[in-house]
C-alpha cells in the first residue's frame, strides 16, 4: 500500500533568496507531495499571489527589499487568511512574538534539519485554513438564506405570527412577527412581541379562538375567522390559517393572518344586491300572482253562490278550482314571506321571527315558538335581515334534517350590550363532524354572521337536540 504524503494536493509559495537553500527545501517538500512554486524575493511573491492561488506561503524573514515580516503584513491586508510560515536564521523571542501577532501560523529556525516538522506545520496550517474558509462560506450562505427568508417573511401579503403553545393549550407570547403584522396592528416589533395571539383578539372572541388553537395540540392545521384589535382600537376582521408543529423542544403555532376587510365589504355589497333581487321577486310574486289567485278565489266563490248555476258536476269543478286557488295562494304568501319578509321592514325583527315561528306548524307540522326577553332593538336593516335569515336557516335545518318535533326561537340581551339569537330543537342532534357533513346551511349561517360581525356557535342542545347561538355587539 502506497504511503500517504502529508502535502498531497497542497500548493506552496516558497520565498527564499538563497537559491541553493530554496532548491533544497523545494525538493524536500516536493518529495512529501507538495506542489512548490519558488520566489527569490517578496516583490516576486506578491506578483505570484496576484496571479495564482496558493494554499500556503513559506517565507524567510531576511529578504532583499521587503522583508518577510512586511510580506506577511501585505498578505494579511490584501490576500486574507492564507497560512504563512516564517523561517529565519536569526531567532529572537521578540521577533517570534511579533510574527505571531501579525498572523503567522508558525515560526521556524534555520537550518531546518527536520523537514517533517515543516511538512506537519504546513499541513496543520492548511487544514485549519481550509476549515476556516469552509466555515466562512457556510456562514455567508446562512446569512444569505436568513436575508432571503427575512425578506420573504417581512414582505408577505399577510401578517405572520409565531408563538408557542403549552401542553395544556395555553398560547404564549409571540416569538417572531413580521413587518406586515406590526404595520397592520400599529405596534412596534418589541410591543407586539410582548403580546400573545389572544391579547390582540377582540375580547368576546378569545374563548372561541383559544378552543380552535387547542386543536393544534393534536392536529397540524386549523382555519378560523376572528377580529384583531389594533393599538388604536380599530377592529380588523381576519382569516387565520394556523399551523401547529414541533419547534425547539416544544409545540409552536405559525399563524398567517389575512385582513378580510375588503372581502367582507364586497360580500356585504353582493349580499345586499342579492337580497334586493330577492325582495323584488317577492314583491312581484306577491303583487301579481297573489292578486290573481285572490281574484280566482273570489270569482269562484261568487259563482258558487249563483243559484242558476248548472249541474252538480259544474259546482264540484268550480269548488275544486276555488280550493286549489286558495291552497296555492296560501303557499304563495308563505313563499313571499320567505323571499321578502315584509313584516321585518315594517315592524321589526321581533315581528318577523314571530311570523316565522307561526308559519312552521301549518307548513311543516312542527311546533315552533318565539320568545323575546324585552325589546331587542336592531337599528340596521341589513343586520336585522341577516339575523332573520340565520334563524330561518336554523329552523329549516331542524325541520329537514334533525327530525325535530319542537323548535324554539329566542331573542335575549347579550352581556356586551348587544343581542343574542338562539334557535334550539329537540331533534337527533349534530352530525359527528358538522363542518364537513356536506350541507351548506352551517356555512351560510357562518357567512352571514361574519358579514355583520356577529359570533356564531353551534353546539348540542338539551337532550339530543341542536343549539344555534348568534351573538352581536
Amino acid at each position: 500500500m502506497a504511503e500517504t504524503k502529508q502535502l498531497e494536493g497542497i500548493r506552496i509559495l516558497l520565498v527564499e533568496d538563497n537559491a541553493a537553500y530554496n532548491d533544497l527545501l523545494s525538493e524536500l517538500l516536493a518529495l512529501d507531495g507538495g506542489c512548490i512554486v519558488p520566489a527569490e524575493d517578496a516583490e516576486t511573491a506578491i506578483e505570484l499571489l496576484e496571479k495564482y492561488t496558493f494554499d500556503a506561503v513559506v517565507t524567510d524573514i531576511q529578504l532583499p527589499g521587503l522583508n518577510g515580516m512586511a510580506l506577511l503584513n501585505h498578505i494579511r491586508n490584501d490576500f486574507g487568511p492564507i497560512p504563512v510560515i516564517l523561517i529565519t536564521g536569526y531567532s529572537s523571542v521578540a521577533t517570534a512574538v511579533n510574527a505571531l501577532k501579525l498572523g503567522a501560523q508558525d515560526y521556524l529556525v534555520k537550518p531546518i534539519m527536520d523537514t517533517d516538522r515543516l511538512s506537519v506545520s504546513i499541513r496543520r496550517a492548511v487544514d485549519h485554513y481550509r476549515l476556516t474558509m469552509e466555515n466562512l462560506e457556510l456562514q455567508k450562505q446562512i446569512r444569505q438564506r436568513e436575508e432571503t427568508f427575512r425578506s420573504l417573511f417581512n414582505n408577505a401579503n399577510d401578517g405572520i405570527l409565531l408563538s408557542p403553545i403549552g401542553r395544556r393549550g395555553k398560547v404564549g407570547k409571540f416569538t417572531e412577527v413580521n413587518d406586515v403584522a406590526c404595520r397592520r396592528l400599529g405596534y412596534t416589533r418589541a410591543e407586539l412581541l410582548s403580546r400573545s395571539l389572544l391579547d390582540i383578539t377582540e375580547k368576546s372572541r378569545r374563548d372561541e379562538v383559544g378552543e380552535s388553537l387547542q386543536k393544534l395540540l393534536t392536529q397540524d392545521y386549523v382555519t378560523l375567522q376572528t377580529v384583531h384589535v389594533a393599538k388604536n382600537g380599530e377592529m380588523i376582521p381576519v382569516e387565520i390559517n394556523a399551523h401547529g408543529f414541533a419547534w425547539q423542544d416544544e409545540r409552536a403555532i405559525l399563524s398567517i393572518a389575512r385582513d378580510i376587510s375588503a372581502r367582507r365589504d364586497m360580500e356585504k355589497r353582493i349580499t345586499e344586491a342579492s337580497e334586493a333581487v330577492q325582495r323584488n321577486i317577492g314583491r312581484e310574486v306577491h303583487d301579481k300572482v297573489s292578486q290573481s289567485l285572490s281574484s280566482i278565489t273570489m270569482l269562484t266563490s261568487m259563482l258558487l253562490k249563483n243559484k242558476k248555476l248548472g249541474s252538480r258536476k259544474e259546482r264540484k269543478d268550480i269548488t275544486m278550482i276555488r280550493d286549489l286557488a286558495a291552497e296555492v295562494l296560501d303557499f304563495t304568501k308563505h313563499l313571499c314571506a320567505g323571499l321578502f319578509p315584509v313584516v321585518l321592514e315594517d315592524i321589526g325583527l321581533d315581528a318577523a321571527l314571530t311570523q316565522l315561528a307561526d308559519d312552521q306548524e301549518p307548513l311543516s307540522r312542527v311546533s315552533c315558538t318565539f320568545t323575546s326577553d324585552g325589546e331587542i332593538e336592531v337599528k340596521e336593516k341589513l343586520k336585522s335581515l341577516h339575523l332573520f335569515r340565520i334563524a330561518q336557516e336554523a329552523v329549516a335545518n331542524a325541520v329537514k334534517h334533525s327530525g325535530a318535533a319542537n323548535i324554539s326561537i329566542r331573542l335575549s340581551q347579550g352581556e356586551s350590550g348587544g343581542g343574542v339569537l338562539t334557535v334550539e330543537d329537540d331533534g337527533q342532534g349534530l352530525p359527528e363532524n358538522p363542518e364537513s357533513s356536506g350541507g351548506m346551511g352551517l356555512h351560510i349561517m357562518r357567512y352571514r354572521a361574519g358579514i355583520i360581525g356577529a359570533r356564531l356557535r353551534i353546539s348540542p342542545g338539551a337532550g339530543k337536540g341542536c343549539r344555534v347561538v348568534c351573538e352581536w355587539d
